[in-house]
């Protein structure tokens, strides 16, 4: 991404000078390409993409919720190696949406529910793996307050942070948790597919691998008979 927003720069001076004024869409375009040009290890694009940002906003332009679902998916993109600081990031980003009068939308949300199960992989420093889940769950309390209804990538993604928090920490304190969800998206009228019952598989399989007392069998059983139910194939 080092090279991406000055060859940015160059462009909007070329437009310039023929005459033509950058847009919201040229500024976003670029903020985008910072973000998806960052290397793994590092901070996702963010730190170009918050210049990017600032440039916009000299230019006297406010951004919309596709320039803020950019910069919430470099927050993502950092969390495989930056942890849960990337979603406390992320949930900041939230805060400026709101004070922008920018309106998060499902895309929004579950960008930053994805980061929490790609943090609980690698939760850094003063953090547990658990507290991935914990701090979806929050993620998803302030999707519903925001009248944004939780779809089958959301529960997928927070189901997912708990397997990686008991693979990667043996943190069993989540099962309660996950069956909570598991149990919510049926009540809530949300199809799982075959990754959601993949998510809860992998859940019971490293419970069982953590000598968690349960009958990890049989309920592995049941969801693959629910899946046959549901006419997903395994």
């Amino acid at each position: 991404s080092d090279s991406v927003r000055p060859r940015g720069a160059w462009v909007i001076d070329m437009m310039r000078n023929d005459g033509i004024q950058p847009d919201l869409i040229t500024f976003t375009t670029i903020l985008d390409a910072c973000v998806r040009s960052a290397r793994e290890g590092e901070d996702g694009g963010r730190g170009e993409a918050m210049l990017v940002l600032q440039e916009m906003q000299k230019a006297g332009m406010s951004p919309n919720v596709v320039t803020c679902n950019c910069l919430l998916s470099a927050c993502s993109k950092a969390a495989y190696s930056h942890g849960l600081v990337m979603v406390d990031n992320g949930l900041e980003l939230l805060q400026m949406m709101k004070a922008l009068g920018v309106a998060p939308d499902i895309i929004s949300f579950n960008t930053l529910i994805s980061a929490c199960s790609y943090a609980a992989s690698n939760p850094q420093a003063g953090y547990k793996a658990g507290d991935a889940l914990s701090r979806g769950l929050l993620v998803m309390r302030e999707m519903q307050a925001h009248g944004v209804q939780p779809n089958v990538i959301t529960f997928t993604s927070l189901l997912s942070a708990g397997a990686r928090a008991i693979k990667n920490e043996g943190d069993t304190s989540v099962l309660a948790q996950a069956r909570g969800l598991v149990t919510l998206m049926r009540d809530s009228g949300v199809r799982a597919d075959v990754v959601t019952y993949t998510a809860i598989l992998d859940i019971y399989a490293k419970a069982a691998a953590q000598g968690q007392l349960g009958d990890w069998v049989g309920m592995s059983m049941q969801v693959l008979q629910d899946m046959r139910a549901a006419s997903v194939v395994p």
